[in-house]
């Protein structure tokens, strides 16, 4: 896996859980040998809320038009420089 990848973007948040979750994760990656991967990854806290997120519409377009959707087009304009 990680010799096709140059880097890997880790999404979270701020907070204790998300602290968990990765401290578990790199945990893994130290246990399983893969510690090669966990020297490629960037982490990237998504400011995201689901607060003007309605269920009955669609959803991937409420997404891409909410602060998350500015987040990635904004991440993806500092990836394309």
């Amino acid at each position: 896996m990680h010799e096709r990848c140059d880097e890997l973007l880790l999404i979270g948040r701020e907070g204790y859980f998300y602290e968990c979750r990765d401290k578990h994760f790199y945990e893994w990656l130290e246990k399983t040998g893969h510690q090669a991967v966990a020297e490629k990854i960037h982490k990237v806290n998504v400011p995201y809320t689901a607060k003007n997120i309605h269920g009955g519409g669609n959803v991937i377009e409420q997404l891409q038009w909410s602060e998350f959707g500015d987040f990635v087009r904004r991440w993806k304009e500092i990836m394309d420089e």
